[in-house]
């Protein structure tokens, strides 16, 4: 595993900002850094903006964990990661980290672009009704509606149930993304 900065020496280069989720340079760690500036830029992922990485003692750093470690001294233990809570992964504000099991965190996805109706677990069957269905270590089918509506509730309830606060109900957007 990689090295990373202590919290001590991340808070004598960078200024957080919890309201806007953004790093600043406050002092000077390469000749390209200019004290003032935002610090890090995106990597691109399929076209869009998505992580932004932060060049750092001669290493590259992902800055939502450089950020968890300047506001709680460490990373999350082992086995556990950072998830973005609304799915967008250049979102660093503190209110939108938190930790999770990496089993948590696939499950705080945006949906495949192979979807048709806009929400997990609810597909569209050959005679136009609404198949609804979960996986959770095993399938549970949901049954079939004759109301997308019917159908995505069903989901929903099941995957809260299932999932508590990791739960993505609702419409999810495609072009949406996530840690």
């Amino acid at each position: 595993m990689k090295a990373y900065p202590t919290q001590e020496e991340l808070k004598e280069y960078f200024r957080y900002e919890p309201d806007t989720g953004k790093l600043f340079w406050i002092k000077k760690s390469a000749d390209k850094v200019v004290v003032g500036n935002e610090a890090g830029c995106y990597t691109m992922d399929k076209s869009r903006p998505s992580y932004i990485t932060v060049g750092f003692n001669g290493e590259l750093y992902w800055a939502h964990r450089l950020i968890w470690i300047m506001e709680n001294g460490k990373l999350p233990e082992e086995g556990l990661v950072i998830d973005h809570k609304n799915k967008i992964r250049n979102d660093n504000r503190l209110v939108n980290l938190r930790e999770a099991s990496r089993y948590q965190n696939a499950q705080n996805v945006s949906l495949l672009n192979t979807n048709t109706t806009g929400f997990r677990g609810v597909s569209k069957t050959t005679n136009g009704k609404y198949r609804a269905y979960i996986y959770h270590k095993k399938l549970y089918c949901l049954g079939t509606y004759s109301d997308i509506d019917d159908a995505i509730t069903a989901r929903n309830t099941k995957e809260a149930e299932l999932f508590g606060d990791f739960a993505c109900t609702g419409s999810l957007s495609i072009t949406q993304s996530n840690e």
